[in-house]
């Protein structure tokens, strides 16, 4: 099954909004980053929400992650709408350049769900609730070559601080600090899913007159006691991320 859903299925733009109005109340744009959407964390949300159900539906065709049949395909978003029922993208055959083009968003209750018999689960991303935990026991090992040195990454971090001289041993004390907070509360530790598995994004704080996060590190567990930095990430970038799993709700991600 194709796993990329611009590959698969048109949606016009109009969806995308009737979606954002569908669903529970929720701020699904960027707030510093330019977009040819709307509405591109919602966009977002969607492709990689479909793209795990495609993943894990050609792993296993008969775990009911999407329902394809002749002239539909159908699969659960993991959204709710203000009453609480699921909502669901309902996909038909399509004459153009993509093979489906999108009906619509529709909730359960819908004639055109009701008609489908066993309605498709939502996306799993975690086979143990631990996943989700931080472990503070492990250390944290940053690849500040990569941070430092890659022009995408360096970018990211704040103009006021970004040729310090003394930039590196702002990191690590931050890392130091970051670290302590999770100790003192695991939910400032977000997860997010990447490449297949958890990881997470620490809120670091650089500037000396800001008290806010103005970089995130992305984190990866490599052994049982280590996790390594590898990439920084924007406040955008971040939410983007976590939001695959779930609404984050900590206070320095929260919108």
């Amino acid at each position: 099954m194709e796993t990329k859903l611009k590959k698969l299925c048109f949606v016009p733009v109009s969806h995308w909004k009737f979606l954002s109005q569908m669903a529970m109340n929720e701020d699904w744009k960027y707030k510093d980053t330019p977009s040819d959407y709307e509405f591109p964390i919602l966009v977002n949300y969607i492709n990689y929400t479909y793209k795990r159900l495609a993943n894990l539906y050609n792993k296993d065709p008969k775990g009911n992650w999407l329902f394809i049949s002749q002239d539909r395909i159908c699969f659960n978003t993991g959204l709710l709408t203000k009453n609480y029922e699921w909502i669901y993208m309902l996909m038909v055959k399509n004459t153009h350049k993509q093979p489906w083009i999108s009906k619509g968003f529709f909730k359960e209750s819908d004639n055109e769900i009701c008609q489908i018999d066993e309605l498709p689960r939502k996306a799993t991303y975690i086979n143990n609730i631990d996943e989700l935990i931080f472990d503070t026991e492990a250390k944290i090992v940053s690849n500040f070559e990569h941070i430092l040195e890659d022009e995408e990454n360096r970018k990211r971090i704040p103009e006021d601080i970004r040729n310090s001289p003394n930039l590196l041993s702002i990191l690590n004390g931050e890392i130091i600090r970051v670290k302590k907070r999770v100790a003192c509360n695991y939910k400032v530790a977000v997860p997010q899913f990447y490449d297949g598995k958890v990881q997470f994004l620490l809120p670091l704080s650089l500037s000396n007159n800001s008290q806010n996060t103005d970089l995130v590190l992305a984190v990866n567990k490599v052994t049982d006691k280590c996790y390594k930095g590898y990439t920084c990430l924007t406040m955008d970038m971040a939410y983007n991320n976590a939001r695959q799993i779930a609404k984050p709700e900590t206070e320095w991600l929260a919108r």
